[in-house]
């Protein structure tokens, strides 16, 4: 009976999802701080869940917990530094959730919430940039790709990766900058969780094919060209830029 719910709890994308990102927390919290950081994990996933269920309470008059409230807030933590001082660590999940229910376009949020919610803190506070979840590249490159073709984004992750390794070998050639192998697998294994974990967000993208592989283009070249002009948080950028992209395949 247990193995047979075990079953049925991972026949959902979406819990397959929370249990990959409770996992890189479990493995990758040493690598920024120990056990101290997941005082900062709690603290985000608890903030994002009040927001929403407050919100959902306010607009629907029943109190629930949303599993994707405590998703992006795992995905937050897992790019935010635990070091961030409390009000960022507060603001990031809440805008995240508020976001998520009032910037919307036929009923599904325009943006990827965690996207949003850290774009404009990481304006405020540059320096709680972390992306810790890919402390532990194999790692992050398993579950994602799992998670990926559960919830039918895979395109929308090759796209951008590929799109990204190419967008800069070309500004590389336009610089007379070496570009080979080695660079194009660094790049890759340090965009592992914006495309296996973020580009995939289901209600912020589309599942059609042919809007996965303009989102993903679109995103890698916003965040090089953001990086050639020096504008601010390229690689999420890209990525709201992107979410407004999708929107015309919806």
């Amino acid at each position: 009976m247990q193995i047979e719910q075990v079953k049925q709890f991972f026949q959902d994308p979406y819990n397959v999802m929370l249990a990959s990102v409770l996992l890189l927390v479990a493995f990758n919290f040493n690598s920024v701080g120990g056990i101290s950081v997941l005082t900062s994990v709690f603290l985000v996933v608890l903030t994002s869940v009040i927001v929403d269920s407050t919100i959902g309470y306010l607009k629907f008059k029943r109190l629930y917990v949303s599993e994707t409230a405590v998703i992006s807030g795992l995905v937050l933590s897992l790019v935010i530094s635990p070091q961030t001082p409390l009000i960022f660590l507060i603001a990031a999940p809440a805008i995240a959730q508020l976001s998520k229910h009032v910037i919307r376009y036929k009923n599904k949020p325009v943006f990827n919430p965690a996207g949003l919610g850290m774009f404009l803190v990481f304006l405020l506070f540059p320096a709680g940039e972390a992306w810790w979840g890919n402390s532990i590249t194999l790692l992050a490159l398993i579950l994602g790709i799992y998670i990926s073709y559960r919830i039918a984004r895979l395109y929308g992750s090759i796209s951008f990766l590929s799109a990204f390794v190419i967008f800069n070998a070309s500004y590389s050639f336009l610089q007379n900058a070496a570009f080979g192998f080695n660079s194009a697998i660094s790049l890759i294994a340090s965009q592992l969780f914006l495309a296996l974990f973020m580009v995939i967000e289901p209600k912020s993208t589309t599942p059609r094919v042919d809007g996965q592989i303009v989102f993903g283009i679109v995103a890698a070249l916003i965040a090089v060209i953001g990086f050639a002009l020096n504008l601010p948080k390229p690689l999420l950028l890209g990525l709201l830029c992107a979410n407004l992209a999708a929107t015309l395949f919806k």
